[in-house]
C-alpha cells in the first residue's frame, strides 16, 4: 500500500509522518433466495464498470 506524506508546509523540526490511506469500503449482500441479490450486484457492476456480468461465482472487487 502506498503512503502519502503529510506535508502542511511547516519546515520546523517536525518529523514527516506518513499519512495513512483509509480502508476501502466493503459491502456484503446477504439475504434469502429469490430477493434480488444477484440482480443488485449485476446492476452495480454494470453501472460502475460498463460491463455485463453473467454469472456470479466468486467475490467481486470494483475499484474506482
Amino acid at each position: 500500500m502506498k503512503r502519502k506524506w503529510d506535508n502542511d508546509g511547516d519546515t520546523g523540526d517536525k518529523k514527516r509522518m506518513p499519512k495513512e490511506e483509509s480502508a476501502p469500503y466493503v459491502v456484503v449482500v446477504h439475504g434469502p433466495p429469490k430477493v434480488g441479490k444477484s440482480s443488485l450486484i449485476k446492476s452495480l457492476v454494470k453501472h460502475y464498470t460498463h460491463k455485463t456480468l453473467t454469472d456470479i461465482t466468486n467475490p467481486i472487487t470494483i475499484i474506482s
